[in-house]
């Protein structure tokens, strides 16, 4: 369980505590592992060169935060156990570029197929306001989409979101309906379609 909230991001071990494990990884599930119990655990992953930690210093605070991740080896028992599509798998984000009036939208998948699938869809049912003829296609060797898996090609459309909302709700039942890919480990179990 606790694999399947490091397999794509680095996490502090607050957020694997039992009371906010369902909550802040948006799973369907906890694990019964109280605050000892964990820790001892993380150590023994750590130990196993399944997981590992490194910290950072929050700038604004200087606060040293503890940071955990899968190892490569951590990687290779998460997909042996949950057997992932990594082809149709994707990740989405966006952020502001020259000013907070512009924003940029990245997809990425290791199958252009894939990429496409989602831009589409996701403009079409209104969950990002964006042309998708607008892309700019870049295919890239060698990219991490997750910290211990190098993918090789990885696809990445990277479009102009428009400025405003063009008023279409969003239809979560098309969304559903037309999905090929799985972003992150919820969408993976409740789906299938890895």
């Amino acid at each position: 369980m606790l694999f399947d909230a490091l397999y794509s991001v680095w996490n502090t071990p607050d957020s694997l505590r039992r009371q906010h494990f369902r909550e802040f990884h948006n799973l369907p599930y906890e694990h019964g592992l109280d605050d000892t119990a964990l820790g001892q655990t993380l150590t023994r992953l750590h130990a196993a060169g399944l997981v590992r930690r490194r910290q950072g210093r929050v700038p604004a605070t200087g606060r040293v935060l503890i940071w955990v991740s899968l190892t490569a080896k951590g990687g290779v028992l998460w997909t042996r156990e949950r057997r992932p599509d990594w082809a149709r798998y994707c990740t989405d984000a966006s952020w502001p570029i020259h000013g907070a009036d512009s924003w940029v939208l990245s997809v990425q998948s290791p199958t252009l197929g894939t990429a496409r699938a989602f831009l589409a869809t996701a403009a079409d049912c209104g969950l990002y306001d964006a042309d998708p003829r607008d892309a700019v296609v870049r295919r890239r060797e060698r990219r991490r989409l997750i910290p211990w898996r190098v993918f090789t090609p990885v696809y990445e459309l990277r479009i102009p979101l428009r400025a405003s909302f063009r008023g279409v709700p969003y239809n979560a039942n098309e969304y559903d309906r037309r999905r090929v890919w799985w972003r992150d480990i919820a969408e993976l179990a409740r789906w299938g379609v890895a």
